[in-house]
């Protein structure tokens, strides 16, 4: 049995992201168990993140950046005179907990902000049952982008599971809403 992920038709920035968050936990797995630090591994991903979108051009706001928004990490546009133009990315990260609960709340914040690129970076559920550990958070998120109903023109959910017990591997999941 193979993970059922989607990373076909990601576009120059879910590339971007996606190969960040993978080059961050590629050298986290790497380290010992004893010397990880979930922490540390969220805090880098904001730091890297918010530089590489960052000389793409966008204004980056985190608990690293300016400051921290209802979300771990957005970049948007301002006008010449300052003002809010357009959000272009909103990410959370949920790699604190493991349960499905933990998911749903930072995942429904993606839900309703007005973003085209939504990213939830999370672990695979469980220990050691590979590939079900990460098909299982492809299916729940999946079905909740399927029940809502007002997703905003354009939305794309860039799903980025660590699978941190079994492969070491970040699966990218992109996942494009039926427009309403």
């Amino acid at each position: 049995m193979e993970v059922e992920n989607n990373k076909q038709n990601l576009d120059e920035l879910e590339i971007l992201i996606a190969n960040t968050v993978v080059a961050i936990t590629q050298e986290y797995f790497k380290m010992q168990k004893t010397q990880q630090s979930i922490t540390n591994v969220t805090k880098e991903i904001k730091s890297r993140l918010g530089e590489a979108i960052g000389n793409m051009g966008f204004t980056v706001s985190s608990s690293l950046h300016r400051a921290e928004w209802l979300l771990d990490l957005i970049a948007y546009n301002l006008n010449d005179n300052g003002y809010l133009e357009s959000v272009k990315v909103a990410l959370e990260s949920e790699l604190s907990g493991r349960k499905k609960i933990d998911l749903k709340v930072d995942f429904e914040k993606l839900l309703v902000i007005n973003a085209p690129h939504k990213v939830m970076i999370c672990f695979a559920l469980g220990k050691n049952d590979f590939p079900n550990n990460v098909n299982t958070i492809i299916s729940y998120f999946e079905e909740f982008v399927l029940v809502y109903k007002t997703h905003s023109p354009g939305s794309r959910y860039l799903i980025l599971i660590w699978d941190d017990y079994s492969t070491g591997q970040v699966f990218p999941h992109l996942i494009i809403p039926e427009p309403n």
